[in-house]
């Protein structure tokens, strides 16, 4: 019975363990499985078998490399280099009852310090200025003026009351007053014509003599720089005729007020707005104990920051000047040659980018230690300070904000659309212009050394303060 013996057979060998296929004995042997895995598994099983074996190699390698220090490279942007970020203070928002506007009891009182900004139109405001601009005046009570360039200030209207009420009215509220938005004001500038005029009232009115084909001329129809350097003083001169109004308040520009200057289209800003509070107290604000007004610094300007060839390195060396006369912009857009300036350091006008990022907090680390020893400022526990940089005095410096004292920043003897011929000393060979923040920041350091020998213009880089500069390589 030859049918009923091959069923038996099958059925003791599938209770081996070995399943058998057709009658073809080599699929049916023990000895056939062993000397033909290739039959059992198929030439699929085989090429899966060996991709799995290659992956465990390459993980067993890397895993040794990783050991030894020498990792297999990945796309990580090395931020060794850089003051470790902190947890930004009660940034949780609860979803229920307590978020952050509730908690800071908001009231009608503003703070002493104004935020300040232009861009081109609504669409070039980002998301983390509006996002900067709403915490700082919902949290701190911090007023803000931003200036469009053209169009209509309706749409940026629209979108920060939406991102207030996403941020700051907690479910399961469904409405409700959001008052915090009123220090925002949103408004949009004159025509280029009337800008024109403001400025050309202001270079008759001072006797300054300008040829139309000159370099860095503040009355230069087309050029970009001349039209932003128009575009900040007529904000800057809105502000000091108090023609900008935040409720009833009547704004007297005292000492003790600080104005900040930002750029609206950064990818980033100080994460913690009340490191930017401390910041101003610190260094821009006079002390209850200096009678005389003294500050420490009349500005302070935050780390700007960019991401080039996956390490962040430094991004404003067009408005940066070290001390006492080192200008850090690349060679190649340099009317005056490295080296050229009275006082320029070559070795260090010719720093790259991450090479003058790793200097500055090279240089802050060295003030820190110093300041750490004589001061006492090191943490009760022992540990180490929260400020590991202190900051960097420079000549000038803007990084995409900086905190001015009001004294200072409103001082009448200068102005954004002014022209010296000192100034042309920085001039860009593509922009033709010198950067507004160095014509402002040369004219005050030229003001006040002419009024007192001891109080210089005094300007420093704040190391730990980031900005983050929208453009990527």
């Amino acid at each position: 019975m030859p049918s009923s013996y091959d069923y038996n057979v099958g059925r003791q060998r599938m209770g081996s363990g070995i399943i058998t296929m057709g009658t073809n004995n080599a699929f049916s042997s023990r000895q056939g499985v062993r000397d033909n895995p290739s039959r059992t598994f198929g030439w699929r099983g085989l090429v899966i078998l060996t991709m799995v074996l290659i992956l465990m190699m390459v993980l067993i390698l890397n895993i040794l490399a990783l050991h030894h220090g020498r990792g297999i490279e990945t796309n990580v942007i090395d931020c060794s280099h850089l003051p470790p970020h902190t947890t930004p203070k009660d940034s949780t928002i609860d979803n229920n009852n307590g978020n952050m506007y509730q908690n800071t009891k908001h009231t009608d009182t503003p703070s002493n310090m104004t935020f300040i900004g232009i861009a081109l139109n609504s669409d070039r405001v980002s998301d983390s200025a509006i996002r900067f601009l709403i915490d700082a005046a919902c949290v701190h009570n911090i007023k803000s003026y931003i200036l469009l360039g053209e169009g209509s200030n309706k749409p940026l209207k629209q979108k920060i009351l939406a991102m207030t009420y996403h941020s700051y009215l907690p479910l399961p509220h469904i409405d409700g007053s959001m008052d915090c938005i009123n220090w925002i004001r949103v408004r949009t500038a004159p025509s280029e014509d009337v800008l024109l005029n403001m400025t050309r009232t202001y270079i008759e009115s001072s006797s300054i003599e300008l040829k139309s084909n000159m370099p860095n001329n503040p009355l230069d129809l087309d050029n970009r720089i001349a039209k932003i350097k128009r575009s900040r003083e007529y904000q800057r001169q809105q502000l000091l005729q108090n023609k900008i109004s935040w409720g009833s308040h009547v704004w007297d520009w005292s000492y003790h007020s600080v104005i900040g200057v930002l750029d609206l289209d950064l990818f980033g800003y100080p994460l913690d707005l009340s490191d930017v509070v401390e910041t101003a107290s610190q260094y821009v604000i006079p002390s209850p104990s200096a009678k005389d007004g003294t500050v420490k610094y009349q500005a302070i300007c935050a780390n700007g920051l960019q991401i080039s060839e996956r390490r962040r390195s430094y991004y404003d060396t067009f408005s940066t000047i070290l001390l006492p006369n080192t200008w850090l912009h690349r060679e190649s857009d340099r009317v005056t040659a490295r080296g050229a300036l009275d006082g320029e350091d070559f070795d260090l006008a010719k720093m790259s980018q991450t090479q003058t990022l790793k200097w500055l907090l090279k240089e802050g680390r060295k003030n820190y230690n110093h300041s750490e020893v004589n001061s006492g400022n090191s943490r009760m526990d022992g540990g180490e300070s929260d400020q590991q940089y202190d900051v960097v005095p420079v000549r000038s410096c803007f990084n995409g904000f900086t905190l001015y004292h009001a004294d200072v920043f409103f001082d009448s003897r200068c102005r954004y659309d002014s022209h010296h011929e000192k100034d042309e000393l920085y001039i860009s060979k593509n922009e033709r212009h010198t950067c507004e923040h160095i014509v402002f920041n040369e004219c005050l350091r030229r003001v006040l050394a002419e009024q007192s020998v001891d109080d210089n213009f005094r300007i420093a880089v704040k190391l730990d303060l980031l900005t983050l500069w929208h453009l990527l390589k």
